[in-house]
């Protein structure tokens, strides 16, 4: 009876541990979706410029901070900042100063991904491709201030997602063949080895435009009389 519950229990670890191997070799091909969308048109018409001068965020998971931490970083913000509105983003002396701050919690599939391999032994699953989701949830507040005029706006907290859509195989390459579907950016067909490929460029890419947005946005937002007000004034102390 023992060697029977004994035999039973490492059965069991066995089994558990299968889709943590087959997942170590996967294919897989992602595409990249937000639920922020740019304007139809740039509203923003004042004369005014601002700058990103810091961005602060706190995260669920170390793991999540450590790849993002660098990408979000202000400098890299303000270079998508200018590529997507030029006209409203400028390093200039007089631009006004912009702070973001906020929370990115990640989340994923990957514990029914695991249940589905126990449920199948990665027969059918394993061979074709399979669904995988990942979807990073921010908050973000937008805030402008200076030496000279103080706080001048801060927005509400903006709620929007950025997410992968993507499938995996694990036995077969068919997880390569591109993913249907609109994206935001391109998408990533790709041989992984380990549990997490990480966040790659083109997904950070659409983070950093999502973000961006929500900053015009709350921009839009804001009294833009005050705002010009506060820019003239720096304009004339250059």
């Amino acid at each position: 009876m023992l060697i029977k519950v004994i035999f039973v229990k490492r059965i069991i670890s066995l089994l558990g541990i299968l889709p943590w191997i087959l997942l170590c070799n996967s294919c897989m091909s992602v595409r990249y979706v937000s639920t922020i969308k740019p304007p139809a048109e740039m509203r923003y018409h004042s004369g005014v410029r601002f700058n990103i001068v810091k961005s602060n965020f706190s995260y669920g998971k170390p793991a999540v901070r450590f790849q993002l931490n660098q990408r979000l970083a202000p400098n890299m913000l303000m270079e998508t900042a200018k590529e997507l509105y030029p006209d409203l983003f400028s390093r200039e002396h007089a631009a006004l100063p912009v702070k973001i701050r906020g929370h990115i919690k990640f989340s994923r599939n990957l514990l029914l991904l695991i249940a589905l391999e126990v449920a199948t032994l990665a027969i059918v699953y394993g061979v074709f491709p399979g669904p995988m989701f990942e979807t990073y949830s921010f908050s973000l507040q937008t805030q402008v201030e200076d030496q000279f005029s103080g706080t001048i706006f801060a927005s509400a907290f903006d709620e929007f997602k950025t997410k992968t859509v993507g499938w995996i195989s694990l036995l077969t390459p068919l997880g390569l063949l591109p993913i249907p579907g609109k994206t935001e950016e391109p998408r990533d067909n790709t041989f992984t080895i380990g549990l997490a490929s990480g966040i790659s460029i083109h997904h950070s890419a659409c983070m950093k435009k999502s973000i961006i947005r929500s900053v015009v946005k709350a921009l839009e937002s804001a009294d833009h009389k005050k705002l010009a007000e506060a820019y003239n004034l720096r304009k004339k102390l250059e």
